[in-house]
């Protein structure tokens, strides 16, 4: 790669606490099937992502949320510019807002592009390993949609097809019954 590097997949949760490890899973799954972007993972405080996200052009963050206003399996997409200051309080001390905020701030080189790919959850504190059977169902989707973002970057970087995704958030509501 160039000084630039390209495309990071950020894949956030943690293995033993129920669905919350969804975003883990789909960047596993991904990883199998595509050498077009650097995989990592992430387990702790969200002032780790100013590391994780540092000299990137394009993120894709891969996270559960527990909004509670979309069934459990619902896949929600958002840009930077979908955080605002009434955005709730993070698990993680520090949440994806505050650390765009605090990498301005500092100059940190981070990404033009940013987007979060999140699995609505029931309940991300629960001590359990393995997923629900509606995060399970919804696996695949989720990996899906992440291709398609990849498959959008990678073109616009060759020059090919620039417009493919657009700006605004996105709820994709995936059959769990």
């Amino acid at each position: 790669m160039a000084d630039q590097k390209k495309i990071l997949v950020l894949g956030i949760g943690n293995d033993i606490m129920y669905d919350d490890a969804v975003g883990l899973i789909a960047a596993r799954e991904l990883r199998k099937t595509s050498s077009d972007a650097d995989f990592h993972e992430s387990f702790g405080l969200g002032l780790e992502l100013l590391d994780e996200l540092e000299g990137y052009e394009f993120a894709l963050i891969l996270d559960s949320i527990m909004t509670g206003k979309n069934k459990p399996g619902s896949i929600i997409e958002y840009t930077k510019k979908d955080f605002s200051e009434d955005w709730p309080a993070s698990p993680h001390y520090a949440g994806i807002p505050e650390v765009f905020k605090i990498a301005e701030r500092l100059q940190i080189p981070f990404p033009n592009e940013v987007r979060i790919l999140a699995l609505e959850i029931e309940n991300p504190y629960l001590i359990h390993e393995g997923i629900s059977e509606h995060a399970e169902r919804s696996i695949p989707s989720f990996v899906d949609r992440a291709k398609k973002i990849i498959l959008s970057w990678k073109n616009r970087i060759n020059n090919k097809n620039p417009d493919l995704l657009n700006d605004r958030a996105i709820h994709y509501s995936v059959t769990t019954d």
